[in-house]
């Protein structure tokens, strides 16, 4: 079985959260900034990694009850890696 090399970058404590926002952006279309949350995640982590997202295949991580708190942390993890500070995080600093 092929597995991405991205995929298994993808740290074990963060796997269940950015699963979840992977799959709940198309579900939350209210929430736009799921769309570009779940694209930076597609393209670090793979197509492969999405697509089992959205298939809800056995072990893709997705946890249909996660914390809002770890989906935080995800997206947090992902603004720091990109060099990406929120405004509001970069205000407060100031």
């Amino acid at each position: 079985m092929y597995v991405d090399i991205s995929i298994r970058n993808l740290p074990n404590d963060m796997k269940e959260p950015i699963a979840s926002l992977v799959y709940a952006a198309p579900r939350c279309t209210d929430l736009g900034e799921l769309k570009d949350i779940k694209d930076i995640f597609t393209k670090k982590y793979g197509r492969e990694f999405a697509a089992a997202v959205n298939e809800l295949r056995p072990d893709c991580g997705v946890n249909r009850g996660v914390s809002i708190s770890q989906c935080g942390s995800a997206i947090m993890a992902v603004f720091f890696e990109s060099n990406l500070i929120p405004q509001s995080i970069s205000s407060a600093d100031n």
